[in-house]
């Protein structure tokens, strides 16, 4: 592929593709059986723009690596998520709605998927949770990659949601949930991992 990133090539391979119906996996992640069907099933309904499914880490994995679970929570962000998205490790879409919406931004870095769903959901289609198309995704295992993955969300979240309108400031908002991690939590060790998250997040942000 000329043009690199993850965008262009799953374009390239939206292109070549001669089937009606789209599925996406991650290099460093492993299907479970039942995966396709599950996921594909609820496309049959024509309102519906997208599919995903459930991220959970590789077996066996240590607090970190469970703990970023979390942050793959696929049912959040699809049913819970002021503006719902679905995460490309796991999705499923028909090819006719990927074209209408002009496929994945090649300009953005991180977060091509979630303003691919964000213009999905835009054109009036649905996205549905599919609980049963289950994939094992290599999540981070040490404190300084789960701080990294936050300062990178928060990097090029920023961006995205900027260029979709939505740059109001939620910093002090998410440094208050950062600070407040360690009280709300009933488990000490996820209440920690929650805060270094979004402190990194937050870092991430305010570059």
């Amino acid at each position: 592929e000329a043009r690199r990133g993850a965008a262009a090539a799953r374009n390239c391979g939206i292109l070549a593709a001669r089937g009606r119906t789209i599925a996406f996996t991650d290099a460093d992640s492993v299907v479970e059986a039942g995966w396709l069907a599950a996921l594909v099933a609820p496309l049959g309904d024509r309102s519906v723009g997208a599919s995903g499914g459930r991220i959970l880490s590789c077996e066996p994995c240590n607090r970190i690596e469970r703990f970023g679970e979390r942050i793959h929570d696929q049912q959040r962000a699809i049913e819970l998520e002021e503006h719902p998205y679905v995460a490309s490790g796991n999705w499923a879409s028909r090819r006719e709605v990927l074209l209408e919406v002009g496929l994945f931004d090649p300009a953005l870095l991180r977060g091509q998927d979630v303003d691919l769903a964000w213009r999905i959901h835009k054109a009036g289609y649905r996205l549905v949770y599919a609980p049963d198309a289950i994939v094992r995704h290599r999540n981070e295992r040490t404190i300084r990659g789960l701080m990294h993955e936050g300062f990178v969300h928060g990097l090029h979240g920023a961006r995205l949601l900027a260029k979709h309108g939505h740059a109001r400031s939620r910093k002090r908002r998410r440094l208050r949930r950062a600070l407040g991690g360690l009280v709300r939590e009933d488990d000490l060790v996820n209440g920690v991992l929650a805060m270094l998250f979004d402190v990194g997040k937050v870092t991430g942000q305010l570059v």
